[in-house]
């Protein structure tokens, strides 16, 4: 068995863990009234909730295997890969809620196996090197800047759209320093290591903050595809540049990758809309059967 396809599927058991935590971390987020959005209350708040911290505690393990895929396969399939977690977030929806799975929720999941299948096929080489200096620090310090728009806007208040974008890049620079920490352990650079870990660290926290405040603020069905598209283009986008995944393919090949990294989009906008996949970030079904945090002397929003 090749190490692209071990790799592969590592990225498919992250993606099952990355799916379970992200429906009990939403669950518990629907609970916190909407005014500790975008606030370190929220989280706070989240913290004392055992089902988000066991969500947590899932999505820490599915990032784990994510590093060994990026460890085993190249940045720009391990990430189209991790959308399969829609798949399993719709699993989770039609088992446990209930809910119908449609001609809409196997179409999306068809066009996300078959575009990670041929993203396979004409997928670069495997890189375990990335590029060092300024356009590196460039491009993070304008990633950066959009995962931490939403937080540094007046009053700590913005747009559900420009908060679901902020959590959607936030993963996305996680799923890249992923590959960085990745190639610099694989050579034994292990300062690099550790700042790749405190750069992940914080972009992730943000990324969690700004998930779990647009999930309290708009419907999920609106807030899923930002998210979740964002998570698959932002790494994809700059895998030539910085992860050193040459794309100097034939022209067939180039056309065979983008219309497959497009049947993954499609597929997950397609998924992320559906009924299944929204009631599960969503909790519609759960309403109603725990109060929200709003006991008394409930400490002050930050």
């Amino acid at each position: 068995m090749s190490r692209q396809l071990i790799g592969v599927i590592v990225a498919v058991g992250a993606a099952a863990l990355y799916g379970v935590a992200v429906g009990l971390q939403a669950l518990e987020a629907r609970r916190v009234p909407a005014r500790h959005a975008l606030r370190v209350s929220l989280v706070q708040r989240l913290f004392r909730r055992q089902l988000w911290m066991t969500g947590a505690l899932i999505g820490a393990v599915g990032w784990a295997l994510q590093g060994v895929a990026l460890s085993l396969a190249p940045l720009t399939l391990v990430e189209p890969a991790l959308a399969l977690s829609l798949v399993f977030l719709l699993v989770i929806g039609a088992r446990t809620l209930g809910e119908r799975v449609g001609l809409r929720e196997i179409a999306g999941t068809f066009a996300i196996a078959g575009g990670v299948a041929g993203i396979g096929i004409g997928a670069p080489a495997h890189s375990q090197s990335h590029v060092n200096g300024p356009l590196l620090i460039l491009v993070l310090a304008c990633l950066g800047a959009l995962v931490a728009a939403p937080h540094l806007l007046p009053g700590g208040r913005s747009a559900g759209v420009l908060i679901a974008t902020s959590a959607g890049v936030a993963y996305g620079v996680v799923g890249l320093c992923t590959k960085f920490a990745a190639d610099d352990r694989a050579s034994a650079e292990w300062r690099a290591v550790f700042v790749w870990l405190l750069v992940l660290g914080a972009v992730a926290a943000a990324g969690v903050l700004s998930e779990m405040s647009a999930l309290q603020l708009r419907p999920a069905t609106q807030v899923a595809p930002i998210v979740f598209g964002l998570n698959v283009v932002v790494p994809v986008a700059f895998a030539p540049v910085l992860a050193r995944e040459s794309w100097d393919l034939s022209a067939g090949a180039r056309a065979r990758l983008v219309l497959s990294l497009i049947a993954v989009l499609a597929g997950a906008a397609a998924l992320s809309r559906s009924r299944a996949v929204g009631a599960v970030l969503a909790s519609e079904a759960d309403e109603g059967l725990e109060p929200p945090l709003e006991a008394a002397a409930a400490p002050a929003a930050v």
